[in-house]
């Protein structure tokens, strides 16, 4: 089977599987998803894990599935740790196409969620990074190799349907932005003269480094993603809440703390006043103390001064008598 009737036949199961989403399951009920409930809601093990597939790489013929980790047991926690992987390796049959698609890879993905003004849809932001093998060929040159990627990513999740056995698919679309460290060879498939087909390596890998090759970078870097989430427990509009807003004993804690924390303020501030008037007083005291002291010396120097003045006017008279005495005596 060639390399396109295989992809036809790809694309039409891809399409059949998503249109049974859309298009309805026995067991599906859209009627059953809330806008959203402000509640604090516990998440067990299970409820806490989500199921991941991005529906450009199985129309691209790369089947993936990938695993998402609520880090914390209720719906206000909002960071997750997610492990995903594709595969499509060895599809090329004992002719020598000429075209080859193998590719494989996994990574690990730290995110964090939030909510925007639409209560129903959130947002995230991440890091991944991950390695990655790959033979692909479609075009005159094939590249064979593996690699190290890693980079940030962002994209938002929608929910879509819950079924009746309490499951929820939401929709999700994302970007990532990274960098691809790889070694790969190149090749061309030449024709023999005996009309044979090979694999002729015209460039050799001379060892790893940053790749820009616009085809194993977007592979590498998964650049976009449109896919589909399933998981259990509440829906995404109820998960990743902010705690305040959702959980009253969290809340009553921290404005117990923010009035504990504003009473020894205050009560800190009082003491401080307390402690400054008590300053500003003994420096009044001082000073009154010091004024008081001066005055004393003063009064001190004039009844001196006066003593002296008044002692020196008793010597004068006395002196002036004494002369007076003896005129008379003569």
């Amino acid at each position: 089977m060639s390399f396109v009737k295989i992809k036809k036949k790809a694309v039409r199961m891809a399409f059949a599987v998503v249109g049974s989403f859309f298009l309805g399951s026995a067991r599906l009920n859209a009627q059953e998803i809330k806008l959203y409930d402000n509640i604090v809601q516990p998440l067990s093990f299970w409820q806490g894990i989500s199921f991941r597939v991005n529906a450009l790489d199985w129309l691209a013929l790369t089947p993936n599935l990938g695993m998402e980790f609520t880090l914390g047991n209720h719906n206000w926690n909002k960071y997750t740790l997610g492990f995903y992987g594709r595969a499509n390796w060895n599809t090329a049959s004992n002719s020598v196409p000429y075209n080859v698609y193998d590719y494989y890879d996994g990574r690990a993905e730290l995110r964090r969620y939030w909510h925007g003004r639409n209560p129903r849809r959130v947002f995230y932001v991440g890091v991944y990074g991950g390695v990655n093998k790959f033979d692909v060929k479609l075009s005159a040159t094939g590249r064979k190799g593996n690699g190290f990627l890693g980079g940030l990513t962002a994209g938002t999740v929608i929910p879509l349907y819950a079924y009746r056995n309490g499951g929820k698919l939401d929709f999700e679309m994302g970007v990532s932005v990274g960098a691809l460290l790889a070694k790969y060879d190149e090749y061309v498939r030449q024709t023999s003269a005996d009309g044979y087909d090979s694999y002729v390596i015209t460039k050799p890998s001379d060892g790893y480094g940053f790749t820009f090759n616009p085809l194993l970078y977007a592979l590498g870097n998964d650049v976009i993603r449109i896919g589909f989430v399933y998981h259990f427990g509440c829906s995404v509009a109820d998960r990743y809440k902010r705690r305040v807003a959702i959980d009253d004993d969290y809340r009553y804690a921290l404005q117990t703390r923010v009035h504990e924390r504003d009473s020894l303020r205050n009560v800190r501030q009082l003491r401080k006043d307390t402690l400054r008037q008590e300053r500003q007083q003994r420096q009044l005291e001082r000073r009154a103390a010091k004024v008081r002291r001066q005055e004393a010396k003063a009064e001190l120097r004039a009844a001196k001064k006066k003593a002296r003045e008044q002692a020196r006017e008793a010597r004068s008279k006395e002196v002036r008598r004494k002369k007076a005495s003896e005129k008379e005596d003569k």
